[in-house]
């Protein structure tokens, strides 16, 4: 019988390092997905008092559909890390632009504060799964 060393045989301590890393992924995701649906709740209530006004949806829409994705990736990311991962960071930048180019003050901030919680925890499931495969 042969026994063919593994990278976590030789270095314990890697694997439970990636357990750690896993554990913080999923507790950022976890306050990602608590802030979209904060998000949610505003951007519905802007998209009600916009119809009772008669203003047309406009880009508000697009952002709703864009944090239902995000949240939707990092929910996909428990399970597939690369999939969710690229999910919410991809729509994390669309957000970004959105809110950057539709904001009346500081547009910056707006981008940042949207995007930054989907970039964040779609970003360590890259992480995550990159380790995971090395």
């Amino acid at each position: 019988m042969t026994y063919t060393s593994n990278s976590n045989d030789a270095n314990p301590d890697a694997s439970f390092k990636t357990k750690e890393m896993r554990y913080l992924t999923r507790s950022v995701g976890i306050l990602a997905l608590l802030t979209g649906l904060i998000y949610l709740r505003v951007l519905g209530l802007e998209t009600l008092a916009s119809l009772q006004a008669k203003q047309g949806f406009g880009p508000v829409v697009i952002l709703l559909g864009l944090l239902v994705v995000a949240m939707a990736g990092l929910l996909c990311g428990w399970r597939w890390e690369l999939v969710g991962g690229l999910t919410a960071v991809i729509s994390a930048v669309g957000i970004g632009i959105l809110a950057y180019y539709h904001s009346s003050q500081y547009p910056l901030f707006s981008a940042v504060a949207y995007s930054s919680p989907f970039f964040v925890a779609g970003g360590l499931m890259l992480v995550c799964w990159q380790r995971s495969h090395k």
